[in-house]
């Protein structure tokens, strides 16, 4: 679940979730979304 513009605000919980693998997916998605194509990865 990606957010831009003004619906950032919203909040989704994922407490069973590892914090460094939400940055990690939050981050992924967000380059996924907009087209960036981080090093590294195919």
């Amino acid at each position: 679940m990606i957010a831009f513009g003004g619906i950032q605000d919203c909040t989704a919980q994922f407490p069973d979730v590892p914090e460094a693998d939400l940055r990690a997916a939050a981050a992924a998605g967000a380059c996924a979304a907009l087209g960036v194509q981080v090093l590294g990865q195919a």
